[in-house]
């Protein structure tokens, strides 16, 4: 049994005695609707996963105040969703309700940002808008770099993806660019037989063939 199913068999059983034992928009109810919706995104069961999000987002819409932390989790697993269906338009949407809460709530260096950025990057590399996507992967690398330690492995992620959406303007001298300083980063904080670093250095080889 995966460890996704384990979890899926713990949240449905929560689900059952705190329907039994709870009030139909008790915050514990939209906890175990959001635990099983991530479950089953993690499952590939988007139908499902879709159904438990929309339940946990309509039990904090009815109990919270508006710019709740938690209103912002419920639309960011909702675009998160969105997103992998396909479904650029509902992904940009629900990020952008989520990002303009934690922007009402938080510091303008929050961590918690940066998934709203990474989350508005990808849409937009995905529709090919990539002067937007680069625009907000440079917010999340920023945040990033304010934050994190020099070598974190999420800096080097956000090197990564900008370099990906160059790639993807054909500007292949700037996609090496972050792309050696992503590797820089990984040849420091992971084991030479990751395979995220032997990746690193096969693109960083194509990247100079093309140049």
């Amino acid at each position: 049994m995966s460890d996704y199913t384990k979890a899926q068999e713990y949240y449905e059983k929560a689900l059952h005695i705190g329907r039994e034992a709870l009030s139909e928009n008790c915050p514990e109810l939209a906890t175990t609707y959001g635990g099983l919706g991530c479950v089953y995104y993690n499952l590939g069961n988007y139908t499902k996963a879709l159904k438990y999000h929309e339940g946990a987002l309509q039990v904090r819409k009815e109990t919270l105040p508006e710019n709740d932390p938690a209103l912002a989790n419920s639309f960011d697993n909702l675009a998160g969703l969105y997103n992998a269906k396909k479904d650029y338009t509902k992904a940009l949407e629900y990020y952008e309700k989520a990002l303009q809460i934690k922007k009402a709530t938080l510091s303008e260096n929050h961590l918690s940002l940066t998934l709203s950025y990474d989350g508005l990057g990808c849409v937009h590399y995905n529709t090919n808008n990539y002067t937007k996507a680069l625009e907000y992967y440079e917010k999340m690398l920023r945040i990033r770099k304010d934050i994190l330690p020099e070598n974190h492995p999420d800096v080097a992620e956000s090197y990564d993806v900008i370099s990906v959406v160059y790639t993807g303007m054909r500007n292949y001298a700037k996609a090496l660019e972050y792309l050696e300083k992503a590797f820089a980063i990984r040849r420091k904080c992971l084991p030479h037989s990751d395979p995220l670093l032997g990746k690193t250095i096969k693109d960083i080889i194509q990247l100079k063939k093309i140049l």
